[in-house]
């Protein structure tokens, strides 16, 4: 759900990028009535997060916000439903770096971000489509990214390891 507190901080991170304090009100006045609406009861999550990435891009493109101001908002308000090792990765280490705070302003206990934004797959492509007897293509890429998830979470430290770990794949 999107937590009416969370648009606090969204809105300072935008308070930057706007023109006055009015359109900073605004913003934060339909914000905090539209976070709280009634309407979402009987939607399901999942509807419910999309209709409000879809009134929050109405709203940011109505105060000129930034493409990439609107991504770092959503992908804040995703974190906070899932902190994972992975989804701080695909979030990368500027947006994953502002999650604490963010956490910590809404009363939540902050997340500690483990140091993982330096990670590369241990094998490349080539070496994985020897390993596993495929050719460049969809089935690749998925063993490559499982591979590297399978590394951020721990489970597979050295080559010899992603090495078994390609050999037994069954992406």
């Amino acid at each position: 759900m999107w937590d009416p507190r969370v648009f606090s901080y969204c809105f300072i991170l935008a308070s930057n990028s706007l023109r006055g304090s009015k359109q900073c009100m605004a913003i934060a006045r339909i914000l905090s009535i539209w976070a709280s609406s009634p309407g979402r009861e009987g939607c399901s999550s999942k509807t419910w997060v999309h209709t409000c990435e879809r009134k929050l891009s109405s709203i940011a493109r109505r105060w000129k916000w930034s493409g990439a101001l609107l991504r770092e908002v959503v992908t804040l308000q995703g974190l906070m439903r899932d902190a994972s090792v992975i989804a701080l990765y695909d979030a990368g280490e500027p947006i994953a770096r502002q999650l604490p705070a963010l956490l910590q302003t809404v009363g939540r206990d902050p997340v500690t971000i483990p140091d993982i934004f330096n990670t590369r797959s241990l094998l490349d492509g080539h070496e994985i489509a020897a390993l596993a007897g495929i050719e460049e293509g969809p089935r690749l890429g998925a063993i490559k990214r499982a591979l590297l998830e399978a590394q951020l979470r721990g489970d597979v430290r050295t080559r010899e390891e992603a090495e078994r770990f390609v050999v037994s794949s069954r992406v």
